[in-house]
């Protein structure tokens, strides 16, 4: 069997009892772990970024590619296989693809780090510390928690995977403040797009693609708007909901078409191709061209 695995004793003492104690539980956690799933994500990023704060929502869409590639090119480099792989005493509760087996790694995915783990702390986190309201900072380390907590009671992450990756979007949002005071936020995407080409070279996991495809659709968009359009956030009820409405037409169109279009194959490169082209054109359609109507 490809891969490696390495664990600490205390990891699946903790996970056997934790399934033990959440048995009853699992299909409420099969649920909260899809919060850090990634269209979820992007409807998240629809609603900051059209509805309540442009600015947030952008730094978080960068953060939330990084964390994508980052994670991608950690996995990469770890290649660890799920606890459920090589540990009987551990069950995998997460329903596998429909179109792979639940022991095909490469289909699976690689187990260090949680992307989950990552992807929750980046949006809980940054709506936590960007809120004055103390109940919705304490919902979101709450929210932080319970996705990791789903990502070891589902059994496909060790909870080191899950630590690792709440430090991943620790360090995504550090860094996230400090780009925010550098002018020249040209310069900050082209640096961020190098440091993900670099992938190229080693990852064959569709998300790194993924992330690579969000990357380049998020700050085509961003771009593309900041210099057609420019809007502002209003505070419009209905302006608000008929924008995001609007955006989620958008990308959920494109999505589909490009779904239909694009012949399934069996080609892990050609799968991987195909996610890559259909979230950086669906996010660059929203994020970018869709503003355009904005403009009275």
């Amino acid at each position: 069997m490809i891969g490696f695995n390495f664990y600490f004793d205390w990891e699946i003492t903790l996970m056997v009892m934790l399934q033990s104690w959440f048995a009853h539980y699992v299909p409420i956690f099969s649920i909260i772990t899809h919060l850090g799933g990634e269209l979820l994500v992007i409807l998240l990023i629809v609603l900051l970024y059209f509805g309540y704060d442009k600015k947030l929502g952008k730094s978080i869409a960068i953060m939330l590619s990084m964390c994508f590639i980052f994670n991608s090119m950690i996995k990469n480099v770890f290649i660890r296989r799920r606890p459920y792989f090589d540990h009987s005493s551990i069950k995998c509760f997460e329903e596998a693809s429909p179109f792979n087996h639940a022991k095909d790694l490469l289909a699976q995915g690689y187990s260090f780090p949680s992307a989950h783990a990552t992807m929750s702390f980046i949006v809980f986190g940054a709506i936590g510390l960007n809120t004055k309201k103390r109940v919705i900072s304490v919902l979101a380390v709450i929210g932080i928690i319970l996705v990791g907590l789903s990502r070891v009671v589902l059994g496909v992450h060790y909870p080191t995977d899950v630590l690792v990756g709440w430090f991943l979007g620790f360090i995504l949002i550090v860094g996230s403040y400090f780009a925010s005071k550098i002018e020249n936020i040209k310069l900050v995407y082209l640096v961020l797009l190098v440091i993900a080409l670099l992938g190229l070279l080693f990852c064959n996991s569709s998300d790194y693609y993924v992330g690579l495809g969000l990357l380049i659709g998020f700050m085509a968009g961003f771009i593309f708007e900041e210099k057609y359009v420019n809007f502002e956030n209003t505070e419009k009820p209905l302006k608000i909901i008929l924008r995001i409405i609007g955006a989620v037409i958008v990308f959920g169109v494109t999505y589909v078409i490009f779904k239909i279009i694009v012949p399934s194959s069996s080609e892990i490169y050609l799968i991987n191709l195909s996610k890559l082209i259909c979230f950086a054109l669906g996010l660059f359609l929203t994020f970018g061209v869709y503003p355009l109507t904005f403009r009275s």
